[in-house]
């Protein structure tokens, strides 16, 4: 009964199952992107989409468009060995910006982003069949994981009480990890 569960969560490998997977990914990573770029006062207000796009993997900005010179990398006060685009630079809001900040804040979103859709889509799919009734946190235990992460290492939520969705909100409310350095592990 479990491998026929398993099973249909995964699909038969047929391309119209892995299309529905694919866009439904697709609308996951918009979604995560859009939330944190309207939060960040890095991205241009016009340039909302591309950035979305660029952060969820759709288009590589460091790739397309010409690449920043050597001296405009340095009057930009970046690194001269970091690959650098125009089409980058031009979706960040330069007034009042440390470009170096704005830059660790797209690779963030982007490593949040897929990190969050990978999670959600995992969660929300094994949930449905009801293959888990726990999801148990872990904490490494390093000095990357905040006071909250290690504070509930090896706590354990009972699922028919707590949705995934719950949990992620507790743990966003609290975590202050960058990114989220805890863990959901579930208990068949």
């Amino acid at each position: 009964m479990i491998i026929e569960k398993i099973k249909k969560i995964l699909g038969s490998g047929g391309s119209n199952n892995t299309q529905n997977k694919t866009t439904n990914e697709e609308k996951i990573k918009n979604r995560i992107a859009k939330g944190m770029i309207e939060e960040s006062s890095f991205i241009k207000k016009g340039e909302h989409r591309k950035a979305i796009k660029h952060i969820t993997g759709e288009i590589d900005l460091l790739k397309s468009g010409q690449p920043l010179t050597l001296n405009e990398k340095k009057d930009f006060n970046l690194n001269t060995r970091r690959k650098m685009t125009h089409d980058l630079i031009n979706i960040i809001e330069m007034e009042g910006t440390d470009l170096n900040e704005a830059l660790k804040e797209i690779d963030r979103m982007s490593l949040v982003t897929r990190s969050k859709a990978q999670r959600e889509i995992h969660f929300k799919g094994i949930s449905e069949e009801g293959l888990f009734k726990k999801v148990e946190l872990m904490a490494p235990n390093d000095h990357r994981a905040c006071r909250w992460c290690k504070s509930r290492n090896k706590k354990i939520f009972t699922v028919k009480t707590s949705s995934i969705d719950e949990i992620e909100e507790v743990i966003n409310e609290n975590c202050t990890c960058e990114p989220w350095r805890i863990a959901m592990v579930t208990k068949v």
